[in-house]
């Protein structure tokens, strides 16, 4: 409650910037699908919502730009649609009305095949390999198409290989890498 009280606080005058740091810590499932709604609400209205979050799929779901600090400086940072642009790592094809002697004979194309329910099929394929292509066969097959999505990094993929690789850049006016010298 004391969460929702701070939030509440707020937004008693209707700010056009608004920051919060850590707003869904601590709530329950529900807690937190409400404080999500309530900022993407704030920021569809031209409020400027500036939060932190060690949960980083609430930054991707909700955020326009991020910033990734690491020992204190940016180690990266942008607009979501330059950063979505996280790599590509192959294809998920989910199938459906599909059988066993429909699917197996894909395994050497696949990198993985899961029987998600009777019928129904996730198939993990290479980036290089074309969907378009397995699909045809499988809906000539009787198979249907229930999804095909890129596997792709997340913005916590993006976190890890930023702060564990790159070495924060110095800060403007920062003498420490003359002083190395």
């Amino acid at each position: 409650m004391i969460q929702r009280v701070g939030i509440a606080q707020a937004l008693i005058n209707e700010p056009e910037l608004v920051i919060f740091d850590e707003p869904m810590s601590g709530l329950d499932p529900l807690g937190r699908r409400d404080v999500r709604s309530l900022i993407l609400r704030l920021r569809d209205s031209g409020c400027t919502v500036f939060f932190s979050s060690h949960v980083l799929s609430d930054a991707e779901a909700l955020c326009n730009r991020v910033a990734i600090l690491a020992k204190g400086r940016m180690v990266a940072g942008g607009r979501m649609t330059d950063l979505a642009q996280f790599r590509v790592h192959g294809w998920e094809l989910v199938v459906g009305n599909a059988t066993d002697d429909v699917v197996k004979p894909l395994a050497s194309r696949a990198r993985r095949i899961v029987r998600i329910a009777e019928g129904r099929y996730a198939l993990e394929l290479p980036l290089e390999s074309q969907p378009e292509r397995l699909l045809a066969e499988l809906i000539a097959a009787g198979a249907t198409l229930v999804s095909l999505n890129p596997i792709r990094d997340t913005l916590e993929d993006y976190f890890v290989e930023k702060v564990t690789t790159a070495q924060p850049a110095p800060a403007p006016g920062d003498d420490t890498e003359q002083r190395q010298r």
